[in-house]
């Protein structure tokens, strides 16, 4: 999603981002966590240096083509931390999947990376696809048009606790009496889906 006015076809600003490797697609194995915790910050500031205008990064939390045992650092603890050693460049996950969370926290975990930017957050939002992660994290994995189902509740709950002065939510994704807006700014979201 662009924060600015219209799409490049229209006459917008395009704008564009680079994936911060993170280990998912196993660029880091045999690295040490350091190192490639190191790698990925060089590379980040690298890519702010250069113009790009956002640093994106996966929710996933097992590597692929294949499962290993390797580096593989988490979509909002990464971008927590890659909000302060960059300045400017906007931060985001491609998508963030909507059952792998509770939408109370997820919506809390975004308004806090939020915060620690200064409002450089763009909150992506997915169905989930990756079924083997589902099953090895001991998610359900539910139907297409149940997982769906799932996104939807939780962007209503997310916008609900974003935007609303109190928002009492008793949902399936989501329980609770207080809104989450601890930041000031205007956040940024969008949902992504593929069709099979």
């Amino acid at each position: 999603m662009s924060q600015s006015s219209g799409s490049a076809a229209s006459g917008g600003t395009l704008q564009v981002g680079v994936f911060v490797p993170q280990g998912w697609k196993l660029e880091y194995t045999g690295w040490n966590g350091p190192d490639a915790w190191a790698r990925s910050v060089e590379l980040a500031q690298q890519a702010e240096s250069l113009g790009y205008d956002h640093l994106w990064v996966y929710d996933h939390v097992e590597t692929v083509p294949r499962r290993e045992p390797t580096h593989m650092f988490e979509a909002f603890t990464m971008l927590a931390a890659l909000s302060q050693r960059t300045t400017r460049v906007g931060l985001g996950q491609l998508v963030t999947c909507a059952s792998y969370r509770n939408a109370g926290l997820l919506a809390k975990e975004a308004a806090c990376v939020d915060v620690y930017s200064q409002g450089r957050l763009t909150l992506g939002l997915g169905a989930g696809w990756f079924h083997e992660e589902y099953h090895s994290y001991g998610y359900p994995y539910l139907s297409d048009g149940q997982r769906l189902a799932v996104l939807d509740e939780t962007l209503e709950v997310i916008r609900r606790l974003w935007t609303e002065e109190t928002a009492p939510i008793c949902s399936s994704t989501a329980r609770t009496a207080t809104p989450n807006r601890s930041s000031n700014y205007h956040l940024c979201w969008w949902a992504g889906a593929v069709r099979r």
